[in-house]
Protein backbone atom coordinates (compact mmCIF):
# COMPACT_ATOMS: atom_id res chain seq x y z
CA UNK A 1 0.00 0.00 0.00
CA UNK A 2 1.33 3.42 -1.02
CA UNK A 3 0.76 6.05 1.68
CA UNK A 4 0.31 9.58 0.34
CA UNK A 5 0.06 13.12 1.69
CA UNK A 6 -1.24 16.04 -0.41
CA UNK A 7 -0.30 19.69 0.13
CA UNK A 8 -2.14 22.44 -1.78
CA UNK A 9 -3.39 25.81 -0.57
CA UNK A 10 -6.42 25.51 -2.88
CA UNK A 11 -8.96 23.36 -1.04
CA UNK A 12 -10.87 22.41 -4.20
CA UNK A 13 -7.71 21.15 -5.92
CA UNK A 14 -6.78 19.30 -2.73
CA UNK A 15 -10.12 17.49 -2.56
CA UNK A 16 -10.09 16.65 -6.28
CA UNK A 17 -6.64 15.05 -6.17
CA UNK A 18 -7.53 13.20 -2.98
CA UNK A 19 -10.60 11.75 -4.71
CA UNK A 20 -8.60 10.69 -7.77
CA UNK A 21 -5.94 8.98 -5.66
CA UNK A 22 -8.67 7.22 -3.70
CA UNK A 23 -9.65 5.33 -6.86
CA UNK A 24 -6.41 3.34 -6.73
CA UNK A 25 -6.65 0.22 -4.57
CA UNK A 26 -3.00 0.41 -3.53
CA UNK A 27 -2.97 4.12 -2.61
CA UNK A 28 -4.04 5.47 0.78
CA UNK A 29 -4.25 9.23 1.36
CA UNK A 30 -3.21 9.68 4.99
CA UNK A 31 -3.28 13.49 5.09
CA UNK A 32 -4.40 16.61 3.20
CA UNK A 33 -3.02 20.05 4.11
CA UNK A 34 -3.53 23.59 2.89
CA UNK A 35 -0.79 24.88 5.21
CA UNK A 36 2.70 23.81 4.02
CA UNK A 37 4.30 24.49 7.42
CA UNK A 38 1.83 22.17 9.14
CA UNK A 39 2.34 19.65 6.34
CA UNK A 40 6.11 19.67 6.87
CA UNK A 41 5.74 18.48 10.45
CA UNK A 42 3.21 15.80 9.55
CA UNK A 43 5.26 14.44 6.65
CA UNK A 44 8.30 14.12 8.92
CA UNK A 45 6.13 12.44 11.56
CA UNK A 46 4.14 10.07 9.32
CA UNK A 47 6.83 9.44 6.67
CA UNK A 48 4.53 8.70 3.71
CA UNK A 49 5.77 6.95 0.58
CA UNK A 50 4.82 9.94 -1.57
CA UNK A 51 4.06 13.64 -1.07
CA UNK A 52 2.07 15.53 -3.72
CA UNK A 53 3.04 19.21 -3.45
CA UNK A 54 1.67 22.34 -5.05
CA UNK A 55 4.41 24.90 -5.74
CA UNK A 56 2.96 28.39 -5.38
CA UNK A 57 1.73 28.53 -1.78
CA UNK A 58 1.89 31.26 0.89
CA UNK A 59 4.47 31.22 3.72
CA UNK A 60 6.45 28.35 2.16
CA UNK A 61 6.33 27.33 -1.49
CA UNK A 62 6.48 23.71 -2.61
CA UNK A 63 10.12 23.88 -3.72
CA UNK A 64 11.29 25.07 -0.31
CA UNK A 65 9.09 22.47 1.36
CA UNK A 66 10.74 19.77 -0.75
CA UNK A 67 14.20 21.05 0.23
CA UNK A 68 13.25 20.86 3.92
CA UNK A 69 11.94 17.33 3.46
CA UNK A 70 15.09 16.23 1.65
CA UNK A 71 17.10 16.78 4.81
CA UNK A 72 14.53 15.21 7.12
CA UNK A 73 13.02 12.16 5.39
CA UNK A 74 14.83 9.82 3.03
CA UNK A 75 12.15 7.55 1.66
CA UNK A 76 9.37 9.99 0.77
CA UNK A 77 9.20 10.66 -2.96
CA UNK A 78 8.04 14.07 -4.17
CA UNK A 79 5.55 14.76 -6.96
CA UNK A 80 4.83 18.38 -7.80
CA UNK A 81 1.28 19.17 -8.92
CA UNK A 82 1.02 22.76 -10.15
CA UNK A 83 -0.73 25.00 -12.64
CA UNK A 84 2.62 26.39 -13.80
CA UNK A 85 5.03 24.50 -16.05
CA UNK A 86 7.89 26.97 -15.60
CA UNK A 87 9.15 25.30 -12.41
CA UNK A 88 9.96 21.92 -13.95
CA UNK A 89 13.74 22.44 -14.00
CA UNK A 90 13.76 23.60 -10.37
CA UNK A 91 11.56 20.66 -9.41
CA UNK A 92 14.02 18.08 -10.67
CA UNK A 93 16.88 19.93 -8.99
CA UNK A 94 15.32 18.80 -5.70
CA UNK A 95 15.06 15.21 -7.02
CA UNK A 96 11.31 15.22 -7.62
CA UNK A 97 9.96 11.92 -8.91
CA UNK A 98 7.44 13.62 -11.21
CA UNK A 99 6.01 16.98 -12.26
CA UNK A 100 2.30 17.11 -13.12
CA UNK A 101 0.65 20.21 -14.59
CA UNK A 102 -2.92 21.05 -13.55
CA UNK A 103 -5.60 20.22 -14.41
CA UNK A 104 -4.72 16.64 -13.52
CA UNK A 105 -6.11 14.08 -15.95
CA UNK A 106 -6.63 10.42 -15.12
CA UNK A 107 -4.26 9.17 -17.84
CA UNK A 108 -1.46 11.43 -16.61
CA UNK A 109 -1.99 10.42 -12.99
CA UNK A 110 -1.86 6.75 -14.02
CA UNK A 111 1.68 7.30 -15.33
CA UNK A 112 2.70 8.95 -12.07
CA UNK A 113 1.29 6.14 -9.94
CA UNK A 114 3.03 3.53 -12.11
CA UNK A 115 6.31 5.40 -11.69
CA UNK A 116 5.80 5.45 -7.92
CA UNK A 117 5.07 1.71 -7.88
CA UNK A 118 8.23 0.96 -9.84
CA UNK A 119 10.30 3.15 -7.53
CA UNK A 120 8.89 1.49 -4.42
CA UNK A 121 9.47 -1.98 -5.88
CA UNK A 122 13.13 -1.14 -6.53
CA UNK A 123 13.47 0.33 -3.02
CA UNK A 124 11.97 -2.80 -1.46
CA UNK A 125 14.38 -4.98 -3.45
CA UNK A 126 17.34 -2.92 -2.24
CA UNK A 127 15.98 -3.13 1.29
CA UNK A 128 15.73 -6.92 1.11
CA UNK A 129 19.28 -7.16 -0.23
CA UNK A 130 20.55 -5.03 2.64
CA UNK A 131 18.71 -7.18 5.19
CA UNK A 132 20.14 -10.36 3.64
CA UNK A 133 23.66 -8.94 3.79
CA UNK A 134 23.18 -7.88 7.41
CA UNK A 135 21.91 -11.37 8.26
CA UNK A 136 24.98 -12.89 6.59
CA UNK A 137 27.26 -10.57 8.57
CA UNK A 138 25.43 -11.41 11.80
CA UNK A 139 25.76 -15.12 11.05
CA UNK A 140 29.49 -14.76 10.32
CA UNK A 141 30.04 -12.85 13.56
CA UNK A 142 28.08 -15.46 15.50
CA UNK A 143 30.09 -18.28 13.95
CA UNK A 144 33.36 -16.50 14.68
CA UNK A 145 32.44 -15.91 18.32
CA UNK A 146 30.80 -19.22 19.31
CA UNK A 147 33.11 -21.99 20.48
CA UNK A 148 32.42 -25.72 20.75
CA UNK A 149 34.16 -27.95 23.27
CA UNK A 150 35.73 -31.18 21.96
CA UNK A 151 38.30 -33.64 23.28
CA UNK A 152 41.41 -35.46 22.07
CA UNK A 153 43.72 -37.54 24.24
CA UNK A 154 42.19 -36.09 27.41
CA UNK A 155 42.90 -32.55 26.20
CA UNK A 156 40.14 -30.00 25.67
CA UNK A 157 39.97 -28.03 22.42
CA UNK A 158 37.70 -25.14 21.41
CA UNK A 159 36.45 -25.19 17.81
CA UNK A 160 34.69 -22.62 15.66
CA UNK A 161 31.75 -23.79 13.56
CA UNK A 162 33.78 -23.13 10.41
CA UNK A 163 36.40 -25.64 11.64
CA UNK A 164 33.95 -28.55 11.47
CA UNK A 165 33.68 -30.66 8.30
CA UNK A 166 31.22 -33.19 9.66
CA UNK A 167 30.24 -35.26 12.69
CA UNK A 168 29.80 -39.01 12.74
CA UNK A 169 29.27 -41.84 15.21
CA UNK A 170 31.79 -44.65 15.68
CA UNK A 171 31.49 -47.33 18.36
CA UNK A 172 28.92 -45.25 20.21
CA UNK A 173 31.10 -42.12 20.33
CA UNK A 174 30.48 -38.84 18.51
CA UNK A 175 33.47 -37.84 16.38
CA UNK A 176 34.04 -34.31 15.09
CA UNK A 177 36.06 -34.25 11.87
CA UNK A 178 38.03 -31.08 11.11
CA UNK A 179 41.00 -29.98 9.02
CA UNK A 180 43.07 -30.33 12.20
CA UNK A 181 42.03 -33.95 12.63
CA UNK A 182 39.49 -35.98 14.57
CA UNK A 183 38.09 -35.02 17.95
CA UNK A 184 35.64 -36.62 20.35
CA UNK A 185 32.48 -34.89 21.55
CA UNK A 186 30.79 -35.84 24.82
CA UNK A 187 27.29 -35.13 23.46
CA UNK A 188 25.17 -37.12 21.02
CA UNK A 189 24.56 -36.35 17.34
CA UNK A 190 20.98 -35.36 18.23
CA UNK A 191 22.32 -32.80 20.69
CA UNK A 192 24.72 -31.39 18.10
CA UNK A 193 21.97 -31.19 15.49
CA UNK A 194 19.95 -28.97 17.81
CA UNK A 195 23.00 -26.94 18.83
CA UNK A 196 23.97 -26.30 15.20
CA UNK A 197 20.53 -25.16 14.09
CA UNK A 198 20.90 -21.86 12.30
CA UNK A 199 24.18 -22.99 10.77
CA UNK A 200 24.51 -24.71 7.41
CA UNK A 201 24.56 -28.32 8.64
CA UNK A 202 22.59 -31.25 7.24
CA UNK A 203 21.65 -34.55 8.93
CA UNK A 204 22.79 -36.98 6.23
CA UNK A 205 21.88 -40.17 8.11
CA UNK A 206 21.11 -41.33 11.63
CA UNK A 207 24.74 -41.02 12.71
CA UNK A 208 26.00 -38.18 10.51
CA UNK A 209 25.89 -34.39 10.36
CA UNK A 210 27.70 -32.56 7.56
CA UNK A 211 28.71 -28.92 7.10
CA UNK A 212 27.20 -28.00 3.71
CA UNK A 213 29.67 -25.14 3.31
CA UNK A 214 32.33 -27.76 2.52
CA UNK A 215 30.32 -29.82 0.02
CA UNK A 216 31.92 -29.91 -3.41
CA UNK A 217 29.69 -32.39 -5.25
CA UNK A 218 27.07 -35.09 -4.78
CA UNK A 219 27.17 -38.53 -6.43
CA UNK A 220 23.80 -40.32 -6.83
CA UNK A 221 23.46 -44.09 -6.30
CA UNK A 222 21.15 -46.50 -8.10
CA UNK A 223 19.12 -47.24 -4.95
CA UNK A 224 18.03 -43.57 -4.57
CA UNK A 225 20.77 -42.80 -2.07
CA UNK A 226 23.79 -40.59 -2.68
CA UNK A 227 27.26 -39.70 -1.45
CA UNK A 228 28.43 -36.22 -0.46
CA UNK A 229 31.97 -35.35 -1.50
CA UNK A 230 33.63 -32.63 0.53
CA UNK A 231 36.09 -30.11 -0.93
CA UNK A 232 39.38 -31.51 -2.19
CA UNK A 233 37.68 -34.95 -2.03
CA UNK A 234 39.19 -35.68 1.36
CA UNK A 235 35.94 -37.07 2.74
CA UNK A 236 33.07 -39.10 1.26
CA UNK A 237 29.89 -39.14 3.33
CA UNK A 238 26.93 -41.45 2.56
CA UNK A 239 23.39 -40.09 2.64
CA UNK A 240 20.52 -42.44 3.52
CA UNK A 241 17.54 -42.87 1.19
CA UNK A 242 15.13 -40.88 3.38
CA UNK A 243 17.66 -38.08 3.90
CA UNK A 244 18.44 -37.99 0.17
CA UNK A 245 14.86 -36.85 -0.41
CA UNK A 246 15.32 -34.10 2.16
CA UNK A 247 18.65 -33.12 0.60
CA UNK A 248 17.01 -32.76 -2.82
CA UNK A 249 14.27 -30.63 -1.30
CA UNK A 250 16.81 -28.45 0.47
CA UNK A 251 18.87 -27.98 -2.69
CA UNK A 252 15.71 -27.58 -4.82
CA UNK A 253 16.69 -30.33 -7.26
Amino acid sequence: MLRAIIVDDEKLALEELSYMLGQYEDVEVIGCFTNPVEALGQIILKRPDIAFLDIEMPVMNGLNLAKELAGAVRHTDIVFVTAFDGYALHAFEVNALDYVVKPVFEERLDKTIQRIRSRQKDSNKVGRNIIEKLNDIEKSVKQAEEKFVVWRDEEIFLLNVADIFYLTVENGSTLVITEKGRFTAKSSIDFWEQKLKGYNFFRCHRGGLVNMDYVERIIPWENKCCTIILKEEKHRIPVSRSRTKELKRRLKI
